[in-house]
């Protein structure tokens, strides 16, 4: 079965748009974290660096698993941006080929990969 360039990458597109959404989720359901800005709330933070065992405030596995489902987001999210720009820009690029007169294809290569690296 011959599969279309504009299919490929109209899914990888959809794919790319689901993962951006998902990546960008965890901003909207989680509270944002505090400015600690005096001393005295200090104690809350996780000091996971010290010597001295009485200054920590919390484990490791406390400080990672205080979000989880913002990490699971965040990484689906990012794993789905990878699979859905992977034909993009593939695809992408032979459906502009095809498309496009020859002495036009470098300009619109050009604009499409600048707007990628942006």
């Amino acid at each position: 079965a011959v599969v279309s360039t504009q299919s490929t990458g109209g899914t990888g597109m959809v794919i790319l748009a689901t993962g951006s959404f998902l990546f960008a989720l965890p901003h909207f359901l989680y509270a944002r974290d505090e400015i600690i800005t005096d001393d005295s709330d200090k104690q809350y933070l996780c000091t996971t660096n010290s010597s001295n065992s009485s200054e920590v405030g919390c484990t490791t596995e406390d400080a990672a698993l205080s979000n989880p489902g913002a990490y699971y987001l965040l990484t689906i999210g990012s794993v789905m941006i990878g699979l859905g720009a992977s034909p993009v820009y593939t695809a992408g690029t032979t459906f502009c080929d095809e498309i496009f007169p020859p002495d036009k294809v470098s300009l619109y290569f050009g604009i499409s990969y600048g707007i990628g690296a942006l």
